[in-house]
């Protein structure tokens, strides 16, 4: 099996690989998580921002190149997380797509990227952002990136009197984050997935919560020189770097004076945590983590020359070959399309055969236009059909035009 990863770093349309056999094993896609919310100095305590949701499709992705995309742009403070797609130019129209995080704007719970909202044979919704009341001056923590295990889970609430900050929700199927109540203690990150313990919330002043790991919760800021929560763990379901992360802890806060931030969302696809109280000197809410598509195939036989395109008089014969590398002993199968799709070819000479010649032409416009290609398969059973030639049949006067 290959892996392609595409991040916002790529640029659509995605082209395919010269080993591409037609069609992928499975594509899945992870929108982006939604960012925390400022308190600016306001009378409020910032809530967390929802996780990005994940979808799936599976073993029939027959498509060629190239194939547009968009990766979700993880959210800033207060700003929804970017959907996610693949084959399409919009969410509502392509082959797979996951759905981004709310971002939070209030001390209210928001909601994760939603599955249904998504197109898959497998979708998952992000966890929601927490909330936090108004009674206290800790911020909520945001929620984890949805995955191939399940939902992302919810950052934890931060209520009663509360002034340490709570903890980021895990991804994919892990454990929400822990909500505080009272105290200046930071709360954990929810843990992950694969048990990885979430983020440990901050137990003194001007102190962070921890980072989680592993597609773990951040955990939360604490309240005595407030501190910043801890950034959502980064995820690795796909491979050691690559996977659905988790949610941001959220920041301490005080009745008076400067607020702790949230943590941002882990990559890929967490939503920050909020900001907490503050009055002056504020930081800031955390982001919400980019989104991610990844691609999966078994790669076919390398077609390392194509047939090439041919022109002949009427009377005479074409040749096209193929050149290929792969698993074992490589068997081939020319083909042709006369404008009603392939077929196998029945004429001529080496139809299985690394070229094949056509019979002698006789008519132009029965000829000119017909696709050749060949069908290379190798010991895995797997095919590639990438690249084909056309024929064109002319008399001497429109070959010499040609040339």
């Amino acid at each position: 099996m290959t892996t392609v990863y595409l991040t916002t770093a790529d640029t659509s349309p995605w082209s395919t690989p010269a080993d591409w056999p037609g069609f992928a094993d499975k594509v899945e896609c992870i929108g982006a998580g939604g960012g925390g919310a400022n308190t600016d100095g306001a009378s409020i305590t910032g809530g967390g921002g929802g996780g990005g949701g994940y979808s799936s499709r599976t073993n029939y992705l027959y498509f060629t190149s190239p194939q547009s995309f968009q990766v979700g742009v993880g959210g800033g403070p207060g700003i929804t997380g970017g959907d996610t797609f693949f084959g399409g130019t919009s969410i509502s129209g392509c082959l797979v797509a996951a759905k981004g995080g709310t971002g939070n704007t209030t001390n209210s719970a928001v909601g994760g990227g939603a599955g249904v909202s998504g197109h898959g044979d497998v979708t998952q919704s992000g966890g929601a952002g927490g909330g936090a009341t108004t009674s206290n001056t800790a911020a909520a923590g945001g929620g984890g990136a949805a995955g191939p295990h399940g939902d992302g889970k919810a950052g934890g609430t931060a209520g009663g009197t509360a002034n340490g900050g709570s903890g980021g929700g895990a991804a994919d199927g892990g454990q929400p984050g822990t909500n505080t109540s009272s105290g200046d203690n930071g709360a954990n990150g929810g843990a992950a997935f694969d048990t990885t313990p979430g983020g440990s919330g901050s137990t003194s002043g001007g102190t962070p919560g921890g980072t989680g790991s592993n597609g773990s919760g951040g955990g939360g800021g604490h309240g005595t020189t407030p501190s910043k929560g801890g950034d959502g763990g980064a995820g690795n379901a796909f491979d050691s770097t690559h996977g659905p992360g988790g949610g941001g802890g959220g920041g301490g806060g005080i009745s008076s004076g400067a607020s702790g931030g949230g943590g941002n969302g882990g990559l890929y696809g967490g939503g920050g945590g909020g900001e907490g109280f503050a009055t002056s000197g504020s930081q800031t809410a955390g982001s919400g983590g980019s989104g991610l598509i990844v691609i999966t195939y078994t790669p076919g036989p390398l077609v390392t020359t194509q047939p090439s395109t041919q022109v002949v008089f009427q009377g005479q014969q074409a040749t096209f070959t193929v050149a290929a590398t792969g698993s074992g002993g490589l068997t081939y199968q020319w083909q042709v399309n006369t404008g009603s799709g392939w077929n196998n070819v029945t004429t001529g000479s080496g139809g299985t055969s690394t070229s094949w010649t056509s019979d002698v032409t006789t008519n132009s416009e029965a000829n000119t236009g017909y696709l050749y290609r060949c069908a290379v398969t190798d010991s895995n059973g797997t095919t590639n059909t990438n690249g084909f030639a056309s024929l064109t049949v002319a008399e001497s006067s429109t070959l010499a035009w040609v040339k």
